[in-house]
């Protein structure tokens, strides 16, 4: 549709206009009908992205515990090296038991850090989550907040807006975070 007038603005399609069989033929949608139907939709949207803003914080909790706890596990199993060591040298064991055992500890060791960095990638992938999440909320309280709609509002939001007979209309947003799944609400 494109937007027409001088005073009052209206949007009319203009591909249709010699197509009186096209379906838009003849839809005109004045501008004053159209911003609250899309300020309507971007509220809804918004009321219900900031009603699933759930913290992830209690995953990033969980997360630190069990970087923490595995860095424990390796500080411990490298306690066990030196100790086993220390026996070597007092000639409690034989050079032949001391590198059977030191291998189990090292194998050990290289499992729990290869744990230790999927964990610490995961941490870091839901941090950026976390504030991708942050910036969509305090956009979406931004809109309820503000109470109209504006140019802002739009160019942040929206990428393009179908009108439809019967004052329906579709939004293709640019952010998709903003556009939830209905089994997110």
């Amino acid at each position: 549709l494109r937007r027409i007038g001088n005073k009052a603005f209206r949007f009319v399609c203009v591909h249709s206009k010699p197509d009186s069989t096209a379906l838009c033929h003849g839809l005109t949608i004045r501008e004053s009908e159209l911003e609250p139907l899309v300020y309507e939709t971007i509220v809804k949207q918004a009321q219900a992205v900031l009603g699933t803003a759930l913290s992830g914080t209690s995953q990033q909790e969980l997360l630190f515990a069990r970087q923490d706890e595995y860095s424990r596990q390796v500080r411990a199993i490298q306690e066990q090296k030196r100790a086993l060591f220390e026996r070597l040298v007092l000639g409690e064991i034989s050079e032949r038991d001391y590198k059977e055992q030191k291998s189990v500890f090292d194998q050990e060791i290289t499992r729990i850090q290869q744990l230790h960095k999927a964990v610490t990638t995961q941490l870091a992938q839901v941090q950026m989550d976390e504030q991708r999440k942050n910036a969509r909320n305090q956009l979406a309280q931004k809109v309820v907040d503000t109470g109209k709609l504006s140019a802002e509002l739009v160019d942040a939001l929206i990428e393009r807006v179908y009108a439809y007979p019967g004052n329906q209309v579709e939004i293709v947003w640019k952010m998709r975070d903003f556009a939830l799944e209905a089994s997110e609400f």
